[in-house]
């Protein structure tokens, strides 16, 4: 079978604390998928860095994520634990927090239950601990197209590994596709490409602004869970760019 080769695209947001290294995509011999493969996510358990970088004229800011998660299939959704570790200059912020989600990924939970303190609490949709512990889960696990796939095809319009804030600005016009197969410390993954499918115009900060986005990556080909990736995006106000994102993923150890 013919095989391809795509050059990395991108710079990534930031490393700090990241030892296992970037994914170099020019590396990667990627497999086009030609047999209609199913995607949908499976149980699992996993941990994985997400290392963020945001620049702006007058600041720089680094934050460091953790996720520990694991899933379980009941009946027919999967039960998510999912613990994060958020650390910046300005904030050491730990959460706990459960999700239901259906195999596609798209969650169900009603009622998020969040750990505030010592106390497992429940938020309902729109509140604010509800929204940042989606939010986090969404970094990581994006809702995708339940159906038999081949490469190019569209999997999802959301986009992994960006904060919720950014997402919020793309207005979901992210267009994320399956580009095929490759083995990745001897482990078989799909790869996935996400992009901003124009420029999507949104508040911040009383401006009218363009969002752009693009990106890369890897996840387990058995049960969908992130295993590493690259990402960047710019936030431009009259073709001036006001804030940049770069971010890696890599699973720990």
């Amino acid at each position: 079978m013919k095989r391809f080769r795509f050059p990395v695209l991108l710079l990534l947001f930031s490393l700090l604390g990241c030892t296992a290294g970037r994914v170099d995509f020019a590396d990667l011999d990627i497999v086009p998928v030609t047999e209609p493969v199913e995607y949908r996510y499976a149980p699992v358990k996993g941990k994985i860095r997400l290392t963020t970088e945001f620049t702006s004229p007058k600041k720089r800011t680094r934050v460091v994520s953790e996720f520990f998660y694991a899933s379980e299939l009941k009946g027919d959704l999967l039960q998510w634990s999912v613990d994060v570790n958020l650390r910046s200059p300005d904030v050491n912020s730990d959460m706990n927090f459960d999700v239901a989600t259906d195999v596609e990924g798209n969650v169900v939970t009603r009622r998020m239950r969040v750990r505030d303190g010592v106390t497992m609490k429940e938020y309902a949709p729109g509140s604010e601990k509800y929204l940042q512990a989606e939010g986090l889960f969404r970094m990581i696990f994006i809702p995708v197209v339940y159906t038999k796939l081949v490469s190019r095809d569209v999997i999802s319009q959301h986009s992994p590994l960006v904060p919720n804030s950014v997402r919020n600005l793309l207005r979901e016009n992210t267009e994320t596709t399956l580009l095929g197969r490759t083995t990745y410390r001897e482990r078989e993954c799909y790869v996935i490409r996400f992009h901003d499918s124009g420029e999507s115009v949104g508040d911040m900060d009383g401006k009218r602004i363009k969002a752009k986005l693009k990106g890369f990556l890897l996840v387990d080909a058995e049960t969908l869970a992130a295993v590493a990736g690259e990402s960047t995006f710019r936030i431009l106000d009259n073709g001036v760019e006001v804030l940049r994102g770069e971010s890696v993923a890599e699973e720990m150890e």
